[in-house]
């Protein structure tokens, strides 16, 4: 994933700034300055964007495939061949690599921004978004999701894996 990041972080030739105004009740807390983690910025947007039509585009041709039905418990259903679960697998792979992205900006952000602001940040609750002219914003009123506490390591180290993930998922 970090040699994928590193990539597409190397392709992006224009950095694309944040659209949406300071909007009532919002406390700007800081604006952001690293040149790096805005370029992740400009790649989570164009991930985001490129995510929704991709998930756009499974989702049809699973409701094509199979009317949309969960047909798992069918006998003789091998999921590891079976291109509705299949794509099924590649959707959810792109909707947590746009949630590792969302992370990795964030934690961008909190590492660039210097003690001082992270302690601005800590004390004032809640989540926060990006504006106009890189300002990190206080949302008033909206808490953290239960999904935005971090990640929990499960396997530190162990043997690699012969199969793909998507295998060992599927039990195949």
């Amino acid at each position: 994933m970090i040699n994928w990041l590193n990539k597409r972080l190397g392709e992006i030739e224009e950095i694309t700034e944040p659209s949406g105004e300071v909007d009532d009740g919002e406390v700007v807390v800081v604006e952001l300055a690293d040149p790096t983690t805005r370029k992740l910025f400009t790649l989570m947007t164009q991930e985001a964007v490129a995510m929704k039509e991709r998930v756009a585009e499974i989702n049809d041709k699973r409701q094509a495939l199979d009317g949309g039905r969960d047909h798992s418990d069918q006998e003789n259903h091998d999921p590891c061949s079976c291109p509705s679960c299949l794509m099924g697998i590649e959707a959810g792979f792109l909707l947590r690599r746009m949630d590792w992205l969302r992370r990795t900006f964030w934690y961008s952000v909190e590492q660039s921004i210097g003690s001082a602001n992270q302690a601005k940040i800590a004390g004032s609750g809640g989540t926060f978004g990006v504006r106009k002219g890189w300002k990190i914003v206080s949302l008033p009123g909206q808490s953290p999701s239960p999904k935005s506490v971090g990640l929990t390591i499960v396997e530190i180290s162990g043997p690699a894996p012969r199969r793909s993930w998507w295998q060992r998922l599927l039990g195949c």
